[in-house]
């Protein structure tokens, strides 16, 4: 799966298992200086400010390389990442376990370097997501998103939509996330 954004010279390719050397990650700086952050309160959604930096460190970023991803492929899940060259900018991953009794799948990743973000890059990566959980039967993408303004904003643009309380209980949000669900369009 190879496709060229040729605006911005990026390359997007399905990984494999011989892909996820332990550096592959390396490159990728998953700052995210976060200013504000929606919370649930009395059973109302509001954004309150909360500074604070997300990031990855290098022993991170290995286990997730080494660990996640690795289990991700090995699950028929697929790990889509996008390239500067040689240099990984991004990535999205979709677990191959389907939950719930079938047509459900886990977006367990997607994200992009830093400098890069704001560059459509993301929505692509989300895209080929969405079209691989299609491809393996599924209706529907699940995901812990964190809850910064600016992460929930690209998952709402992206059509994504907060789950209820009563919606797939089993699926727990990371601490500090939140719930969601993206329902894959036929095409």
């Amino acid at each position: 799966m190879k496709h060229e954004n040729t605006a911005f010279a990026i390359q997007y390719k399905t990984l494999s298992q011989g892909d996820l050397k332990p550096d592959v990650l390396d490159s990728l700086d998953r700052r995210q200086t976060v200013t504000q952050s929606w919370r649930q309160q009395h059973g109302e959604w509001i954004l309150t400010d909360n500074p604070h930096v997300i990031n990855w460190d290098e022993a991170k970023k290995r286990d997730i390389a080494t660990s996640n991803l690795t289990q991700i492929i090995a699950s028929g899940g697929i790990v889509c990442g996008a390239y500067d060259r040689e240099k990984l900018i991004g990535f999205s991953a979709v677990d191959g376990r389907f939950l719930y009794g079938g047509h459900i799948l886990e977006l367990v990743f997607c994200h992009v370097t830093r400098e890069c973000r704001g560059k459509g890059i993301g929505r692509r990566l989300f895209g080929l997501a969405a079209d691989a959980a299609r491809e393996h039967g599924a209706s529907k993408l699940v995901l812990s998103a964190n809850s910064s303004r600016e992460t929930q904003e690209f998952y709402r643009v992206m059509g994504c939509r907060r789950m209820e309380n009563g919606d797939m209980r089993q699926f727990e949000p990371k601490p500090g996330d939140i719930r969601m669900f993206y329902a894959i369009p036929n095409e």
